[in-house]
């Protein structure tokens, strides 16, 4: 399940739309980081409000306030990209502009999920800035080191017959590598894997049929195993009591009121019409397994409890499912064809082909 997890991280790394998001204007940043601040803020407020009956006895109140309030501001977007596929909006200006703004919230939302954990791991407040002075220092040096050099090699090998199996072997070893240094340096080893995939070259062939082939092991092979153990932690039978029920309903207000709200807010102020901007609040209220894989960290570090556990998959799995009908009861696809004001040109931005954001089950 770890295994599957890790290289589930790698693909969404490696098909993180940078291009995409070194071109964004201010408008698309504020927006993306306003669909992440609005459900994190409200979310704080909710934790408090929880934590005298759901906080864990050793945890310290600051991690616990923030994980929750990061566990109901997460947008899925591998989820998202196959959502938008399947409604044909992955071309159009709206389409484009949520899958932006949904990159801009995940790369926020690991870099504070990091924090998190290394708070978590940490005894003192100086460890909590050495663990995260030094992820920074080791992803400065993926960026500008390793991402070149890995480029050079993997295009020296490609161009020798037979090398796609040592490449192939190499990728592997250097996804794994990079998750255990993360994992040793402090935080979650999911980190390391993500980073793997930030700093691969996208251009490589290999590469590409690399992602294809990992993409059946890790989402129709081990991936399974994850759904499993979370399916294993997750006791319903708690959520069906009124206290439980009432936490269920605040939960559910907070995640979607704050995501859909929030969005619809940014994008109104950067000068989308209504029905395009609680379009894009939908598909910012959309969790899926990214959701599922922040709350096993959670639950893994004792952050949350069993209970709180079960509350957060059952909102996963409402917001996630109503995404769907949401955008159908829309109809954005009419408005495919509309141009007008907003935050991106018309033009769309390619999407790395075979990757988790194409065949997330």
């Amino acid at each position: 399940a770890q295994v599957g997890v890790v290289f589930f991280m790698f693909l969404i790394g490696l098909e993180m739309p940078l291009t995409m998001l070194r071109r964004l204007g201010g408008k698309v940043l504020s927006a993306g980081h306003a669909a992440l601040a609005v459900p994190f803020l409200l979310g704080m407020f909710a934790a408090l409000r929880l934590r005298d009956e759901y906080q864990p006895d050793g945890v310290h109140t600051g991690p616990f306030l923030l994980f929750v309030a990061l566990s109901v501001s997460v947008t899925a977007f591998p989820v998202l990209a196959r959502i938008l596929a399947d409604r044909g909006l992955t071309g159009t200006r709206l389409g484009a502009m949520g899958l932006a703004m949904a990159g801009v919230g995940d790369v926020t939302a690991w870099c504070a999920l990091g924090v998190v954990v290394a708070e978590v791991r940490s005894d003192s407040p100086l460890g909590v800035l050495v663990a995260v002075a030094e992820v920074v220092a080791f992803t400065l040096l993926l960026w500008f080191v390793v991402r070149p050099a890995l480029a050079h090699v993997l295009r020296v090998l490609e161009s020798r017959r037979g090398g796609v199996l040592p490449i192939g072997t190499l990728i592997t070893f250097f996804v794994l590598i990079c998750a255990v240094t993360t994992n040793v340096l402090g935080v979650h080893a999911i980190f390391g894997a993500f980073l793997a995939g930030v700093v691969m070259p996208r251009s490589s062939r290999t590469v590409r049929d690399f992602a294809h082939r990992t993409e059946g092991l890790a989402l129709w092979l081990l991936l399974p195993f994850f759904f499993a153990a979370v399916g294993l932690q997750t006791r319903l039978q708690s959520v069906f009591s009124l206290s439980a029920l009432g936490v269920l309903g605040l939960v559910l207000l907070v995640a979607v009121a704050g995501k859909i709200g929030g969005t619809f807010a940014a994008a109104r102020v950067a000068g989308e019409g209504n029905r395009e901007s609680l379009g894009l609040g939908v598909m910012m209220n959309c969790r899926g397994l990214t959701e599922l894989v922040v709350l096993n960290v959670g639950l893994s570090l004792g952050v949350i409890d069993s209970r709180l556990f079960a509350v957060l998959v059952v909102m996963t799995l409402v917001t996630t499912v109503a995404t769907d009908p949401l955008l159908r009861l829309l109809r954005l696809d009419q408005l495919s064809q509309t141009p007008g004001g907003g935050l991106l040109p018309v033009e769309a931005p390619s999407q790395t082909q075979g990757t988790a954001g194409t065949r997330q089950p």
